[in-house]
């Protein structure tokens, strides 16, 4: 029964992440999709910004103009942008019941003169035909075009990401199976919209004070008749986001993974958690059998245990650069995912807030 269970778990990952698609389509010919403006918020990002000015500099498709605003941060990071010759917006003072990516993005599209808008993190890395395609697909169908980045993950401490990997990109439900779309968000880290679908969900003035914006944001698309698409970001879009050890990647990935659990669709909540359970049981049954000496159950249980790592590597392989050893010795990545969303958990029923780059936000 139990191998039954872990067996009927598993599938849900295929469920939960079902298609991975690519935004592949090649740049319009002449200036069909308008003018772009790229618009990075960005908050002490003077370390990661020179990647993501560079690939701009490099797009087979220039962008009309890059800005890059500076969300009063108290390293270079204007500087840097100087340095590149983008142009540097000062947002102002947070007001209040604002978040601060929030006002970043809303300050930034006020001043953007483009006709499709493209809202990028400041970690992030564009391949060179990236912009291009971006703005395709908006010019395609009048589609919100939003990204999975895909994870760099070069050092061994970062594969413990992998299961936060897995849930983000499981969560947000678009690439689900087909029956299971139709609440799907949007991915934070990358997204390309025109002016006239931006304004007409209210921007990002309509999601002020949501920390997980985009998945509040594709709510308001959808209501304003916009149809929303999600690709994987594999030779699209790159992010290593954790590069300085394991406290930074463990609060960065905690500071905000219970709200977006929280705004996920329930059925995709289910079959995620369902997904975890049967990696857990599988991991736990070859532990106990092994320590009984039951062979014949051991075997089993072996096959099981194989199956589920070689399914969570298919899936990682589709995210990040994953390493094979992070999905077969999966029961660490996953052991660390629980501990840390946990922690979370806990702290936001105590009421406890989370602080990220000086700022307090939700758990």
């Amino acid at each position: 029964m139990a191998l039954l269970v872990a067996v009927a778990g598993s599938c849900c990952g295929f469920l939960v992440l079902w298609h991975v698609g690519h935004c592949r389509r090649p740049p319009p010919a002449g200036d069909v999709a308008g003018r772009v403006s790229v618009i990075i918020p960005a908050r002490n990002e003077a370390e990661t910004l020179p990647v993501l000015l560079t690939s701009l500099c490099q797009q087979s498709t220039p962008a009309g103009e890059i800005l890059v605003v500076d969300d009063a941060s108290t390293d270079d990071t204007a500087a840097v942008a100087q340095r590149h010759g983008v142009r540097v917006v000062d947002p102002g003072p947070l007001p209040p019941g604002w978040r601060g990516k929030a006002w970043a993005c809303h300050r930034g599209a006020a001043q953007a003169t483009g006709d499709v808008l493209v809202f990028l993190d400041a970690d992030t890395r564009l391949h060179p035909a990236g912009l291009g395609r971006l703005r395709a697909a908006v010019a395609a169908g009048g589609a919100a075009v939003s990204v999975c980045s895909y994870q760099y993950v070069p050092r061994p401490y970062e594969q413990l990401s992998a299961f936060f990997v897995l849930m983000m990109a499981a969560g947000v439900g678009a690439f689900a199976a087909p029956g299971l779309r139709r609440r799907s968000g949007l991915f934070g880290p990358c997204l390309a919209l025109s002016r006239e679908a931006y304004r007409g969900a209210g921007g990002h003035k309509a999601v002020k004070s949501r920390t997980l914006e985009n998945l509040y944001l594709s709510r308001r698309l959808r209501a304003a008749g916009t149809p929303i698409r999600c690709c994987g970001g594999r030779g699209l879009l790159d992010v290593r986001m954790y590069p300085h050890g394991v406290r930074e990647l463990a609060a960065g990935w905690s500071k905000a993974f219970v709200s977006g659990a929280l705004a996920t669709p329930p059925p995709i909540l289910a079959l995620a958690t369902g997904w975890l359970c049967a990696a857990a049981l599988a991991a736990l049954m070859l532990i106990i059998e092994l320590a009984t000496r039951d062979a014949a159950h051991a075997v089993w249980w072996t096959g099981a245990y194989g199956c589920v790592a070689a399914q969570i590597g298919f899936q990682l392989k589709r995210l990040g650069s994953f390493q094979w050893y992070a999905s077969a010795c999966y029961p660490v990545p996953l052991v660390f995912y629980m501990v840390v969303f946990g922690a979370a958990a806990v702290k936001r029923l105590l009421g406890v807030r989370t602080e990220w780059q000086g700022r307090a936000i939700d758990g």
